[in-house]
């Protein structure tokens, strides 16, 4: 949320300071996932930094303290699958198809037998799916086809890539790029057996969940979602109740935003017990813009409100402005994940 993003961002600027060399790396911090280290300039940064603050993938842990999400490293066929079948909260269904190299005792074996049942994967031979190969691009085009049959349109006109023969992968390719679900490597070639890297695999499943349009959710409920979270969650500050600050921040917030909330409530949390005030209000007639919105994503641009905030006896106003985006998640409830409002907080993030 805006307001805890201008406290939390002090908290937060110094857990973004890389260990210098003999220092020893610091835990990492739940905050610090959300900021992998090598996706600032990357073709596909809006994308990668989009699914990390929404919780849809997570970086790696590195020995030097810092997070990476390894977006050149190619993607295995059991990672992807994984990453398909967590996105879209898939359960068991249909016949179940087992492969001799898919055991129980495997990190994957739940996710790649969903997906099997549902028939979103297949195997490379009859017995076995080769979990750990290196995944193909034509591959993953009918992973998403299949996944999302039945809430993405695949009306349109197919790319005509010269390099995409008559061959098993074709229908999958020309439907999945007539949604728009895919791009070429160039403006006429797909490369289909090319092995896909991480970033490229993320890219497409981002484009798939930001075209399903089965059910998506009523404007109203959108804008109370986020308008309901600002003013309960500053009350609760206010009233110098964090235990309910803290349950407010899990009932309406998700990945990036509520991590930084827990953050900020922890460190309002220290200012109150040393005896100082806190007041936090919002103002003005809030205009909620819907500009997008899917089956599980949806994305507002508010404006025309302003922020009073007093902390120990400092005042300050911060105007809200800005897009801020919102998940559905497994429970059936929307939640902001993060929000882009011009804050003091969103400067120093950037």
């Amino acid at each position: 949320m805006k307001v805890l993003k201008v406290i939390g961002a002090l908290l937060l600027s110094l857990s973004l300071t890389t260990p210098v060399l003999g220092e020893e790396a610091l835990p990492t911090e739940p905050i610090d996932y959300y900021f992998p280290m090598d996706i600032d300039g990357h073709w596909a940064q809006h994308e990668l930094y989009d699914m990390v603050y929404a919780d849809v993938v997570k970086g790696y842990d590195e020995k030097n303290g810092n997070v990476t999400l390894r977006p050149n490293n190619q993607i295995s066929r059991a990672e992807f699958a994984a990453l398909l079948v967590r996105a879209l909260d898939l359960q068991p269904g249909g016949q179940s198809k087992s492969f001799s190299d898919v055991k129980a005792n495997q990190w994957f074996y739940k996710e790649v037998s969903t997906a099997a049942s549902l028939g979103i994967v297949s195997g490379m031979t009859e017995t076995t799916f080769e979990p750990n190969a290196k995944i193909q691009r034509d591959q993953i085009a009918s992973m998403l086809v299949r996944a999302f049959e039945k809430t993405v349109s695949f009306e349109g006109t197919a790319k005509a890539f010269k390099d995409v023969k008559n061959y098993w992968g074709k229908p999958y390719i020309d439907k999945a790029s007539a949604a728009g679900m895919i791009n070429g490597k160039s403006a006429t070639e797909f490369k289909p057996v090319d092995r896909a890297t991480r970033a490229e695999a993320l890219k497409m499943l981002h484009s798939a969940l930001h075209l399903e349009q089965s059910a998506p959710a009523s404007d109203e409920e959108l804008s109370n979602t986020f308008l309901n979270a600002e003013r309960e969650t500053l009350a609760a500050l206010s009233e110098g109740d964090f235990d309910k600050a803290s349950a407010l921040n899990k009932q309406y917030y998700t990945g990036f935003d509520r991590a930084l909330g827990d953050v900020a409530i922890d460190m309002l949390k220290d200012i109150s017990a040393e005896g100082e005030s806190i007041h936090m209000g919002l103002t003005g007639d809030i205009k909620v813009d819907i500009t997008g919105k899917w089956d599980r994503f949806a994305e507002l641009y508010v404006s025309n409100g302003t922020y009073e905030i007093n902390v120990a006896g400092e005042t300050d106003k911060e105007t809200l402005e800005g897009p801020v985006f919102l998940k559905k998640e497994k429970d059936g409830k929307w939640r902001v994940y993060y929000s882009d409002t011009g804050s003091v907080a969103d400067s120093l993030i950037e």
